[in-house]
Formats: C-alpha cells, sequence, structure tokens
C-alpha cells in the first residue's frame, strides 16, 4: 500500500484526530461543533469500513463515538470529561489505522472476482447442471 492509498483511505480520520487535538486550544463554540460533524463523519466512515470486514466490535465501538459526539443533540458533558474523551477517541482512531485497513479487503475481491486466481474456470457457472 502506498502513502497516497493511505491517504486516500484515512484523510478524515487524520482531519478529525487534528480538531480533537486542537480542541485542547481556546476556542469559540463554532470549532467545537464542526469538530463534532468532523468526528462523527469520520467514526461513521470507520464503522462502514469496520462492518465490510466483519470486525463487528470496532464497527459498535465507532457507531458509539459518533453518537458521542453527533452535531444535533449534542451531549452536555464537564469539560473535563470531553477531554478524557478527546483522548481516547485519538487513540481508538489511531489504533483503527492497523486494524482497519479498507484497501486491503478491496484487493482481495478484486483478486478473488476479477482475476479468477484463486478459483479458475468461471464463477459464474451454476454447478448443479
Amino acid at each position: 500500500m502506498t502513502m497516497k492509498t493511505w491517504l486516500d483511505d484515512n484523510w478524515l480520520k487524520l482531519i478529525a484526530i487534528a480538531f480533537l487535538l486542537g480542541s485542547f486550544g481556546n476556542f469559540p463554540y463554532a470549532y467545537y461543533h464542526l469538530m463534532n460533524w468532523i468526528v462523527a463523519g469520520a467514526a461513521l466512515m470507520t464503522a462502514y469500513q469496520a462492518r465490510q470486514q466483519v470486525k463487528t466490535s470496532f464497527m459498535w465501538l465507532f457507531i458509539f463515538i459518533a453518537v458521542i459526539f453527533n452535531p444535533i443533540t449534542p451531549f452536555n458533558l464537564r469539560n473535563d470529561i470531553w477531554r478524557i474523551a478527546d483522548i481516547v477517541v485519538v487513540l481508538l482512531f489511531i489504533i483503527s489505522f492497523f486494524f482497519i485497513r479498507p484497501r486491503q479487503i478491496e484487493e482481495i475481491k478484486t483478486l478473488i472476482l476479477t482475476k479468477n486466481t484463486l478459483f479458475p474456470g468461471n464463477l459464474n457457472k451454476d454447478s448443479r447442471n
């Protein structure tokens, strides 16, 4: 996997990490509202990627993150709790780089379905005839 491919797959997670780390500064409320949109979107994207790879624990974990950071009905937590949540979510996004690899599943599908290298012959034939 090249760096460009990796960036294509993970750009939204990287932006979410940058916003989460930036949340330790003193910004207006609009920054945190935008951050919630970005983190919720990145979490949903990661949950979708985990679902494609049948990693249901990661899928539910990132759905939970999307619910916590949802910008439509935000949770009103104390600042110290938000700071802990921000650190934990940054760590989970970093962990997801190693356990959820969207290109890997696409490469396997391409290998099996288009090249027929693992299963020679016509996969579309009905073997019951």
